[in-house]
């Protein structure tokens, strides 16, 4: 009897010992998902080597500039259409864009079409918006496509100036080295994007319209831009 009950002990932690290694890898595999969620993305992507180095910084008070394409000028060989998973993306540029901002929030996409086609989002102020003085009174995150602000009793600054001071744009990047600069853009940097806004045609006639007005809000209110040109604090990428 003592020998069966120890026989049986000996087993009991065989499969014990056995489990273990399982358990631990998981365990390695959840921890190394949730660092690579959290740490910034400059730390898994190299930021390439600027094209040119600028003299002075993006001016984050000047307010976008936007030229919106007449019939004569638009030409739909401006922008490719882009092949992705077989099936074609095409880009319709409706306005020449430029801004200068303060990255407040930024989130990254890998999933379906326009995941590929458009693998970040920043959420943008400038103006008084991107000054510390007030900064420090906003808080901003992203959701989906979508980004949101809340504001402290202290904010000096009121509903109407802050939703026509920011923006969440939806970005396309004329190349990889921009795509990858893009990727490694933090919170808190200051950026100057040149290109064009434009209105995408998915597949199966799924379209995303580009917002042309900085005073909306809500659904639809972001911009599509193609990006042509990024400069990063002093450095420059295209």
């Amino acid at each position: 009897m003592k020998k069966q009950k120890y026989k049986r002990s000996r087993k009991k932690s065989s499969k014990s010992e056995e489990s273990f290694p399982l358990s631990f890898i998981l365990g390695i595999v959840f921890l190394v998902f949730v660092v690579y969620k959290i740490l910034p993305s400059y730390l898994f992507i190299t930021r390439p080597t600027p094209n040119s180095i600028s003299l002075t910084d993006p001016d984050t008070s000047i307010s976008p500039v936007q030229i919106n394409l007449t019939p004569e000028e638009f030409d739909e060989n401006i922008i490719d259409d882009i092949l992705i998973d077989g099936k074609i993306i095409k880009i319709k540029p409706v306005a020449k864009y430029e801004i200068s901002a303060r990255v407040v929030s930024k989130r990254n996409y890998t999933e379906k079409w326009d995941g590929k086609l458009m693998p970040v989002d920043l959420a943008l102020v400038w103006g008084d918006l991107a000054k510390e003085e007030h900064h420090q009174f906003m808080t901003y995150r992203h959701s989906d496509r979508y980004f949101s602000w809340n504001s402290t009793g202290k904010a000096k600054l009121n509903k109407k100036y802050i939703i026509s001071h920011s923006a969440n744009v939806h970005f396309i990047s004329a190349n990889k080295n921009i795509e990858n600069a893009l990727l490694t853009t933090d919170i808190d940097e200051n950026v100057k994007i040149i290109g064009y806004l434009v209105d995408i045609t998915g597949p199966g006639g799924d379209s995303k319209r580009t917002s042309l007005s900085r005073e909306d809000n809500g659904s639809g209110a972001c911009e599509n831009v193609y990006i042509q040109k990024l400069k990063i604090g002093k450095e420059v990428f295209q």
